[in-house]
């Protein structure tokens, strides 16, 4: 199921995907047209239902696909996305992107060539496209971070089961933004392994609450459900001189004291941004989850311990023994105010510092970071931004050749740097302070088990090499690299033909090949070798690494970058 009407039959459109993976019109009870031919799975499709006076059409890719006569008269005024409404429980499995419903228009009179862009509410004409002026979009969504309706209609947007806005999109990973990531208008948030992470702020009289008023909040994107802790303000476990947040299960958040305060229950709080305020006003706390009231309580306890910490809990003995997996941004401490006492709308911007707030961590000193928002770059041994040697922007990632490394947290065998089949580019600036006969890893996509069809750059000897199933299929000249100089480096695959470029000019020979290829999970590893992290390590530095998929930006010798890269 694509879209449906809310639950009418008869005066209900619903646009479904039949068992022959071809898109069909129907009112439930009636087909009114059925595709041509099925849709391709695992690629964007472009669908387009279009009436035009009684000609009811399929358009699939720019295509006619279909077209019928229809006069329905379609009065049902809802719109339920991935989800049949009537007849049976059926859900859709997949991605939708950019979906616009308008009223009035026709957009598509014949043959036309499918967007490149993400869509918009108005547009102009173009060939076989009319223009949309005024308020003729009734719904415009799937296309932002959250998920809302962009048309001037504003209507909310509810999403139920575990469904989410990912980054993944027709138009590739886009941004607004010229150079991507800023800290003013994305914010940022602080990642947590779960082995061991753990943030400290404690020995501070302004996170001993006593027995006033208080309020603590956050938001967190939690990625495991271990009775994870958020928040430790306990001296030991089964004291009541502080307060612990914690996540249960999938579906439970608890504030501990010697035993539980106050908890709440959410449908899911797992791989989504899930807000959570914990509030006492005089003697009554609330635990508030997205806004919404859960559990309520009468108990004045003094919490004068000073401690504040994020992503740890004293669970099993007196110590930090227990830790958070996953995201936790905008935690808030405030003495003296609870800012919640009903149903509140979560905060739409970063938090800022009220009055009597005691501490506020937006998340957003990362020195290293993915500019395209996919990833988290997590750093081993003592890998480094360095402001001595740069190429563009004033600092690069500083390898010392002993241990160091770089992993790009969250991308896995099916995700971002996953190339299948498909075209891609790696590139980034190098700079060596070694070119001794030894490897050290540039960027590698292996697992620690096995040297399988994932791609690994490296450099030996001053020799840069394109390492693929345990062996070498594209090796530079001798002696390419120099100490002391920036390079640019880029491998590129177009169709079956992979090409490594050294300052613009092809390198070593064409090695033909359309094997698809696949990115281990929290790869790729950076400035070192994936199968061993921290092992032949790359003594230098790296700028402006950029991986792009489904794209072969060099295919020839080229001309250099001068600036520094941007999301497109």
């Amino acid at each position: 199921m694509f879209i449906s009407s809310t639950t009418g039959v008869g005066d209900a459109l619903h646009i479904q995907i039949s068992n022959a993976n071809k898109v069909r019109i129907t009112n439930e009870t009636t087909q009114f047209l059925l595709a041509t031919n099925a849709i391709s799975l695992s690629t964007w499709t472009h669908i387009a239902v279009v009436r035009s006076g009684s000609t009811l059409s399929i358009y699939q890719n720019g295509t006619l696909n279909g077209t019928t006569t229809n006069s329905t008269n379609f009065t049902q005024n809802g719109a339920v996305l991935g989800y049949e409404m009537v007849g049976g429980n059926f859900y859709y499995t997949g991605y939708m992107s950019n979906v616009r419903v308008v009223k009035g228009v026709a957009v598509y009179t014949g043959a036309f060539t499918v967007p490149t862009s993400p869509l918009t509410a108005t547009q102009s004409s173009g060939t076989n496209i009319a223009a949309i002026t005024g308020t003729s979009t009734s719904v415009l969504t799937c296309q932002s971070s959250t998920f809302i309706d962009n048309s001037t209609n504003n209507f909310t947007i509810t999403a139920s089961g575990n469904s989410q806005p990912t980054q993944q999109n027709p138009f590739g990973f886009t941004s607004a933004l010229t150079n991507g990531y800023t800290v003013s208008t994305i914010g940022g948030s602080g990642y947590f392994d779960g082995t061991g992470d753990y943030l400290d702020a404690g020995g501070q009289t302004a996170f001993a609450f006593g027995t006033g008023d208080l309020t603590f909040e956050c938001w967190i994107y939690a990625t495991v459900a271990n009775d994870s802790p958020i928040y430790e303000s306990r001296s030991t476990v089964s004291n009541t001189n502080g307060f612990t947040v914690t996540a249960l299960s999938s579906t439970v958040i608890r504030v501990y004291t010697s035993g539980v305060l106050v908890s709440a229950t959410v449908s899911n709080y797992l791989n989504v941004w899930t807000h959570i305020a914990f509030t006492r006003q005089g003697s009554t706390n609330r635990l508030f989850i997205n806004g919404v009231l859960g559990s309520t309580n009468t108990s004045l306890d003094n919490f004068s311990y000073a401690s504040a910490i994020i992503g740890g809990g004293r669970y099993l003995n007196n110590n930090i023994s227990a830790y958070f997996t996953g995201y936790i941004t905008d935690v808030r401490l405030v003495k003296g105010t609870a800012l919640y006492t009903s149903n509140f709308v979560p905060p739409a911007a970063p938090l800022t510092a009220v009055q009597n707030t005691s501490l506020l961590t937006n998340m957003t000193s990362a020195g290293i970071y993915d500019a395209s928002m996919i990833t988290t770059m997590e750093s081993g041994g003592d890998a480094k931004l360095s402001t001595a040697v740069s190429k563009f922007g004033g600092s690069s990632m500083y390898f010392d050749g002993t241990g160091d490394y770089i992993v790009a947290s969250g991308t896995t065998a099916t995700g971002t740097s996953a190339f299948g089949s498909g075209d891609f580019t790696i590139e980034f600036w190098l700079y060596a302070n070694s070119v001794a006969a030894t490897d050290q890893g540039l960027i590698d996509m292996r697992p620690t088990s096995t040297n399988g069809y994932y791609p690994y750059l490296y450099m030996y000897n001053g020799q840069v090499g394109y390492w693929l199933n345990a062996t070498s299929v594209i090796t530079s000249s001798a002696g390419a690299i120099t100490t002391g100089t920036w390079y640019h480096i880029a491998l590129a695959r177009s169709g079956s033909s992979n090409k490594l470029f050294i300052n613009g000019v092809q390198s070593g020979s064409t090695f033909t090949s359309s094997t698809a290829l696949l990115c281990d999970s929290n790869r790729p590893a950076i400035g070192t070798a994936g199968t061993s992290l921290g092992a032949s390590s790359l003594n230098g530095y790296i700028d402006d690494l950029r991986i792009t998929k489904g794209y072969a930006r060099y295919t020839s010798n080229f001309t250099l970058p001068t600036s520094a890269f941007q999301i497109k």
